[in-house]
């Protein structure tokens, strides 16, 4: 397989052939092991989404400290989508949604 990279400066082009090597090293593994973990921050929502729960069920600073490691973990989803050029605050609430009726 060729695969003819252009670009208006070096950078670019560098940019573009690590993107590609990375693509590549992916489908490489999916290849080798017939296991995937689903991306776009699906695995940080969850783990998000769980300790929101938890959170209700404990009190005092417990339940503070867990929101605010939900919190956290829900800014990777926010990034991913403002760095995408989507609209973060629809994406971010469409998946905890999702996740709360149990579509992971």
């Amino acid at each position: 397989m060729t695969v003819l990279l252009r670009g208006s400066n070096q950078l670019l082009i560098d940019e573009a052939d690590r993107s590609l090597h990375d693509a590549m090293c992916v489908i490489r593994s999916l290849v080798k092991r017939r296991s995937m973990l689903y991306g776009g921050s699906a695995p940080e929502m969850e783990v998000c989404v769980r300790l929101r729960e938890e959170a209700r069920k404990v009190e005092g600073v417990e339940s503070m400290i867990l929101k605010a490691y939900s919190d956290a973990l829900e800014l990777i989803p926010y990034t991913l989508a403002e760095n995408a050029g989507l609209n973060p605050i629809n994406i971010v609430t469409e998946l905890r949604n999702r996740h709360q009726k149990g579509d992971k």
